[in-house]
């Protein structure tokens, strides 16, 4: 994957095989953020290829709407005011 995104925290992978094709299923599991994608080729090798693309890309435009919708500003300040809302609501509870 060309993006990285430090929250994804656990990946399933599923490869089957049947009727002369193979089939992938990868489901990507992180901090506010699920991806899942699904490829079915003649070859493994190209169907993980293709999976994996389609969730880079998947991953892609979620950071681009992310920051976009934060207008810029920096990562780590969303994560941490974001952090700091949770624990308010926490000590509020």
């Amino acid at each position: 994957m060309r993006v990285s995104y430090p929250k994804l925290n656990k990946a399933e992978v599923v490869l089957s095989h049947g009727h002369g094709k193979f089939k992938v299923e990868i489901v990507l599991h992180g901090n506010k953020i699920n991806l899942d994608a699904h490829a079915e080729t003649d070859d493994m090798y190209k169907s993980i290829a293709d999976a994996v693309d389609r969730l880079d890309r998947q991953l892609e435009k979620k950071l681009e709407t992310y920051h976009h919708n934060h207008k810029g500003e920096h990562l780590g300040n969303i994560e941490r005011r974001h952090e700091e809302e949770i624990l308010e609501e926490i000590d509020d509870y």
